[in-house]
């Protein structure tokens, strides 16, 4: 099930904002993957203020499927790592929640790119939605 929010014209699947209201204000980062469809996959930690561990299992599930997360220190922003496991574990769509109630979305069009692109095309100022398509 999803809708439409009406401040930014993104669909919202209520499976991953119930998920997210779970995980929003823990103190160790904690993840799941959802299918498309809103289907919950698996979920997964380390306890770990900054890094959520992937393991070999997780890694078949994740490709082309959604990943949300949160960041405990408050910042919506991508760390790099988090554009790393994306382009490596080839995932479509990752989204972040943070303890302030902000969520920002990253989906990746061109997994040949370099992280640093995708990182300078990232702005703070713009805390919602950042699309990586191909250049060249």
């Amino acid at each position: 099930m999803y809708y439409m929010n009406k401040d930014t014209n993104y669909l919202v699947f209520q499976g991953l904002q119930i998920y997210e209201n779970k995980i929003k204000k823990l103190k160790y980062e904690r993840a799941a993957i959802f299918s498309p469809d809103e289907f919950q996959l698996a979920e997964f930690t380390n306890y770990n203020e900054s890094l959520v561990g992937i393991d070999k299992c997780h890694a078949r599930l994740i490709r082309n499927n959604i990943v949300t997360h949160n960041h405990p220190c408050n910042i919506p922003l991508p760390s790099s790592q988090d554009i790393k496991t994306m382009l490596i574990y080839k995932i479509k769509h990752l989204r972040i929640v943070t303890p302030s109630y902000k969520t920002r979305h990253l989906t990746i069009y061109n997994y040949n790119i370099k992280p640093s692109d995708i990182l300078n095309k990232i702005s703070p100022h713009n805390t919602t939605h950042t699309k990586v398509f191909s250049y060249g």
